[in-house]
Formats: structure tokens, sequence, C-alpha cells
């Protein structure tokens, strides 16, 4: 019968303190009784509304504190680049070292080297209806890594590099007219450390290679 929700079980005892107040007697109450309801009741109102005041205004405080630390970090990011583009613009590291400890902020890391290059995967190779073939294959162009391509057709053992690419694609246009097909294989490069070569993919021009 009496409500479970907070505001609605207020109400609800507001409704009925007010009514049986006016004649407690009637309704089996004593007097103290019906007085005791209506001032607990009227105390519940007043907790009740300081408590969605207090709401309303931690909710205000939250988003006041969150726009304002949006407002400190945009600052402070700010500040923190033009103090490492200040450092590193100073001719010797001593003195680049000195506006960091001046600042009380970490220098940056040094750059971590980059591992040996990775052997390409998935080469495929498709050949085109103008006798050229298309390469495609998966790997990391990362720290100017770029892709060697090489290549034997029919009978031949010789391998050939017929390419150099920074991009994971080639299009080989050179290919020996009447060649029953072809073999594949691709190299990653960075400077001078190579990667060990690729699985071969083999293209077919109509026979078996």
């Amino acid at each position: 019968m009496i409500p479970d929700r907070l505001l609605e079980r207020l109400q609800w005892y507001e409704q009925h303190a007010a009514q049986w107040k006016i004649s407690p007697a009637s309704i089996g109450l004593t007097a103290p009784q019906a007085l005791a309801l209506d001032a607990a009741v009227q105390a519940a109102r007043t907790a009740y509304d300081d408590a969605q005041s207090a709401r309303a205004k931690a909710k205000s405080a939250t988003l006041t504190q969150k726009s304002l630390f949006s407002v400190m970090d945009s600052i402070g990011s700010d500040d923190l680049r033009f103090i490492r583009a200040y450092a590193e613009s100073r001719p010797t590291q001593a003195e680049r070292d000195a506006v960091f400890a001046a600042a009380q902020i970490d220098p940056p890391a040094p750059p971590t080297p980059a591992g040996p290059p990775v052997p390409p995967t998935d080469v495929v190779g498709d050949p085109n209806a103008d006798g050229t073939v298309t390469l495609q294959w998966k790997g990391s162009t990362a720290s100017q890594t770029f892709f060697t391509v090489w290549r034997r057709t029919g009978s031949n053992t010789t391998w050939s590099q017929v390419g150099a690419v920074a991009s994971k694609t080639f299009i080989d246009p050179s290919v020996p007219a009447g060649t029953p097909s072809v073999r594949y294989y691709v190299k990653a490069q960075r400077n001078t450390e190579v990667s060990p070569n690729s699985d071969e993919t083999v293209v077919n021009f109509g026979q078996a290679a």
C-alpha cells in the first residue's frame, strides 16, 4: 500500500498525515500520535529537499570541475609543447638537459632502435591480360622499410631482382614472352639490414610450373 520509491512514499505520508491530524480520534489515533507523524513527515521533507539540492550542487560542481580540468590540461599541454620545443632548439645536449631540469619534466626518451626487418607474408601474384604480373603481400613499412622483389622464370635457377618499392604491391612489367611460369619472393630491407626471403609464390601462364 505504501509506495517503495522515496519521493512517492514521502508524498503518500504528506497526504495522509495532513488528513489524519484533522480528526485523529475518528480513525483510532491520539492527537499526539497524529502530530508526531506530521512532524516526522515535515522533517523528512526538509531532509529530502536538502538532499536534492546537494545532489544538484554536486552535479554542477562535477561539471565545473570537468570543464576547468579540461582548460588546465589544454593550457598545460601547450606549455609543455613550448618547453620541449625550446629545449630541442638548444645547441648542446647539456643545455637541453638544463631546460628539462629547470622545468622539472623528464626529457624525451631516446628512440628505440628498430628491430631487424621481418620477411613479408602472404605473397600473392596474379597474371594480367597484358602479360604483366601484379604482386601483393603483407609487411611493415615502419622506420623507412622497403621491399625488394625477386624473380626466376621457367626452369631457370637464377633469381634476379626485378623491383624495389616502399609499398606492398608491385607490377612486374618485364615477364619474358612465352614464359610458362614465374616464381617470386620478396624481402624487406631497412638501410643495409635485409630480412630472410618470404615464401615463394608461383604464377602460371596456362601451363604447369
